[in-house]
């Protein structure tokens, strides 16, 4: 395995956010005090907890998002290679650590401690340094330095090239493999081991990390795609007959603190007063990160149907809340309802400001994780969900379609009807897709995008099934405007000429299509500039930049 260190230079940019906050100090250990004991795995491992992504991570590169900050430069064409990147620098710090525990916990042998509690914390190591650090690196810049030791400045391999995204890929499948033997089953974790790393996780880890890399190398046409669809399947279906887990009962309160514990919830980052909080619900109730238009349409009509389709139930666009009429629940479950909800400080029911102090610029705005109670409080402690089972069974259903071009009704029924049963709709069949004349893969993608929407990893998605040069062009639409509900807005079709501008069919317009753009290159990030000038073994830089 070739070993490789990349030179990291900057100030590194926390994660934290004024979302988040931390009211203890965290119970880590410095690399420099590690003695071996089962106490120092313990705190070298929790350092890398710190790390997890908490609710201020989600961003809006996918079309389906946008938020009233500024739009992705990439639509614009100001994106430019940059000198130095934070989650650069902040992964291959972290890989660091990771490292180093790999490569000292062995050292616990001779203190006494058993063979199996070290590969306990060895699988805790390799599924950090696959969960956030590698595959941050691989999915944003593909080919990248891979360091598998704790180097030196005096060290030899210091100005290695970058590695072959499938070398990369293909050993964390292997360390993933590798830590799901070693790791405990979540029942085996003690009340004070609540939230550690588990078999699940790591297998369900091990099933993204393969579908993702290969419905990227199937539609970016490289590598070996068929292999990691095939550990991808073989993997979900492992997890899957386990019978550990299942779904919660209600999608509507899954992301709510009294359901965190759910069995259907396999990883996610710990909240608690004593430990820390956020204030993810006043973000929502802000509007920062909103859906779009694209995303409101994908939510089929409760017959099953897409709302474009001419046997379907919608009931179009007559009055502010006729769109969330006799559609999937998860709609409502995942957007604020106009007249039904009632956000914190409000009386009435849930009408979108779109003009304004705090406009949702689409007129859509999330629901999905808002508690209205603790609103404004940044009191918050229900936890970030990461992995949760439904991602599983989503990702055989996908995986089983990529390998063979068809899923059978009986593999449907394992996973995305699952999820439909949920939620009250109709289940997907083979011949519900063939009489409506649908497409298979377009509908295990929807329910994709439905199912975990507004949880991150839609731009991730857009890029592997290599759609973003479709869809990232088209304007950034919302609802449709309402001149009687807001008879204080003036809109035109022409920029400029009043308070909003809406299209020829009067839905509002946040960006226009002339605006945006995508090039080819945006599939893959430049490489840090500062870093090709540290090391000339790095170059050339990713293509087109």
């Amino acid at each position: 395995m070739r070993k490789v260190f990349i030179l990291i230079i900057g100030a590194l940019i926390s994660l934290q956010s004024c979302e988040e906050l931390d009211i203890t100090p965290k119970h880590e250990l410095s690399l420099a005090t590690f003695g071996g004991s089962e106490n120092d795995l313990i705190l070298t491992a929790n350092g890398m907890y710190n790390w997890l992504p908490g609710f201020a991570n989600l961003d809006a590169r996918s079309y389906l998002f946008t938020r009233k900050r500024g739009f992705d430069n990439r639509s614009d064409g100001s994106y430019v290679p940059y000198n130095n990147s934070g989650r650069w620098n902040n992964a291959y710090k972290r890989i660091r650590r990771a490292n180093f525990l790999l490569e000292n916990a062995d050292l616990a042998l001779e203190q006494g401690v058993s063979q199996d509690v070290v590969d306990r914390y060895k699988g805790e190591a390799y599924f950090f340094r696959a969960y956030s650090y590698y595959m941050e690196l691989v999915v944003n810049w593909g080919n990248v330095p891979f360091v598998t030791d704790v180097l030196s400045l005096s060290s030899e391999e210091l100005y290695g090239p970058r590695t072959d995204r499938k070398e990369i890929v293909d050993q964390l499948l292997k360390d993933l493999r590798t830590a799901a033997d070693a790791l405990p089953l979540p029942a085996e974790l003690s009340d004070a081991e609540n939230g550690r790393i588990t078999k699940s996780a790591a297998l369900a880890l091990r099933a993204r990390i393969a579908l993702w890399e290969g419905t990227h190398e199937k539609y970016h046409a490289h590598g070996t795609p068929d292999a990691h669809l095939q550990i991808a399947k073989e993997t979900a279906k492992e997890l899957m007959d386990l019978d550990i887990h299942e779904l919660a009962p209600d999608y509507a309160i899954l992301f709510t603190r009294e359901m965190e514990t759910h069995s259907e919830v396999i990883f996610s980052r710990k909240y608690g007063q004593e430990v820390s909080h956020h204030g993810n619900s006043i973000y929502l109730q802000h509007a920062d990160r909103v859906p779009t238009k694209a995303y409101a349409d994908l939510f089929l009509d409760n017959n099953g149907l897409p709302i474009t389709h001419s046997g379907s139930n919608f009931q179009g666009y007559e009055t502010l809340d006729s769109e969330y009429q006799d559609r999937d629940p998860r709609m409502t479950a995942t957007f604020f309802e106009p007249y039904v909800d009632i956000l914190k400080n409000q009386t009435e029911g849930f009408v979108p400001e779109i003009y304004g102090g705090n406009p949702t610029m689409t007129g859509y705005q999330q629901k999905k994780g808002y508690s209205r109670e603790l609103a404004y409080t940044w009191k918050e402690t229900a936890d970030r969900i990461l992995i949760r089972y439904a991602e599983v069974l989503l990702t055989y259903a996908e995986a089983v379609y990529e390998l063979g071009g068809s899923i059978s009704d009986d593999d449907l029924n394992l996973t995305v009807n699952l999820l439909r049963d949920r939620v009250g709709m109709p289940h997907l069949t083979n011949n519900f897709v063939q009489t409506n004349g649908l497409n298979m893969l377009e509908e295990i993608r929807r329910e994709r995008r439905v199912e975990i929407g507004c949880e991150g990893g839609e731009f991730e998605d857009e890029k592997r099934w290599k759609i973003s040069h479709i869809e990232s062009p088209k304007a950034i639409r919302g609802m449709k405007f309402h001149q009687s509900v807001y008879p204080d807005v003036t809109v035109s079709t022409v920029p400029g000429e009043a308070s909003l501008l809406i299209d020829a069919d009067g839905f509002l317009v946040w960006q226009q299509a002339k605006d945006r753009q995508w090039l080819d290159k945006h599939y893959l990030e430049p490489v840090p500039l500062e870093q090709l000038r540290l090391n000339e073994a790095m170059k050339p830089q990713n293509p087109e930049w």
